[in-house]
């Protein structure tokens, strides 16, 4: 099943306006710029935004991102329309089977450039090492037990409040309707293309390394390391524990998965600022995703699918 009739217009509405909206905050900080940049090479007055860890950086960074990925994907997509055939071959219009390959090999560059937009600004731009942010190459015994009892924690809090939720609505809802706003939530998070190439030894095994492994440290590089490190500094902790839960949340798209990960967001956040390790968070999460990854892939090998 399809998205509902007339979703692909209010996505593309909603993705245009975003977009503006973007652009938009992108000229009015590049004309304050500008505006107030003479007078600080003159000596009147100090830098418009902070020379570390400014949000702006931040802001700025996570379009460099979007950018360098879209580029990066790019060969890939021609690589799998070639392999497929071409673009009018029957298998390249199989929207799934198209997207599997794509989403799987796209996690490497996708997750590598996660981690390098932070890496840059951090060493090259306030001049720091990247141990300053809690990260070294090997985590610490301490680092990995508490990550990985958090994780299982983490998995058993998501479970139970993805099913409150789920009878919720229901009853709301009702089923027929649900049943199609969870197709929707599927499509929209990818969620039926992970599960689709789960059914594959190659795809679902690389879908689990890159789920399991890249992912968790790309995403906590960027969104802990770097967003909530920013947020912290400008801000009080509860709030900027939140704004960077939510941030974190919203990327993952259908709107079951935002309410679930909102709060694994906030345990992420504050098991990286009281233990001051970027490991820990980064266990906590490759938990998470590879249980349930595992889970899925045992499933599908057994012939559950």
């Amino acid at each position: 099943m399809g998205l509902p009739a007339g979703s692909e217009t209010v996505i593309a509405i909603i993705f245009l306006l975003v977009c503006f909206v973007v652009l938009f905050i992108d000229a009015i900080l590049a004309i304050a710029y500008l505006v107030h940049q003479p007078k600080v090479v003159a000596g009147e007055t100090k830098p418009l935004f902070a020379p570390k860890w400014s949000l702006v950086d931040v802001w700025l960074g996570g379009q460099a991102a979007i950018v360098a990925i879209t580029i990066a994907v790019i060969p890939i997509v021609i690589a799998v329309i070639a392999m497929m055939g071409g673009i009018n071959s029957p298998n390249a219009i199989q929207s799934e089977r198209f997207m599997i390959p794509i989403t799987c090999l796209s996690l490497i560059p996708q997750n590598f450039i996660l981690v390098m937009i932070p890496v840059l600004f951090i060493t090259q731009k306030y001049k720091q090492r990247v141990e300053s942010i809690g990260f070294r190459l090997k985590p610490e015994r301490p680092e990995v037990v508490i990550g990985l009892i958090s994780g299982l924690c983490v998995i058993v809090f998501s479970l139970c409040l993805e099913f409150v939720l789920l009878t919720i609505a229901h009853v709301i809802l009702g089923d027929n309707t649900m049943k199609s706003v969870t197709n929707a939530g599927k499509k929209m998070g990818n969620e039926s293309v992970i599960e689709t190439s789960m059914a594959s030894p190659i795809w679902g095994f690389i879908m689990l390394i890159g789920g399991a492994v890249l992912a968790p440290i790309g995403e906590e590089f960027f969104f802990r390391g770097f967003l909530f490190n920013a947020l912290r500094r400008r801000i009080n902790l509860p709030v900027a524990v939140c704004i960077s839960a939510l941030l974190f949340a919203v990327i993952h798209v259908a709107p079951l998965n935002v309410i679930v990960i909102f709060p694994m967001g906030i345990i992420l956040a504050l098991s990286y600022y009281y233990t001051g390790s970027l490991w820990v968070p980064i266990i906590i999460h490759m938990t998470n995703n590879g249980v349930q990854l595992v889970v899925l892939y045992i499933w599908n090998l057994t012939g559950h699918h």
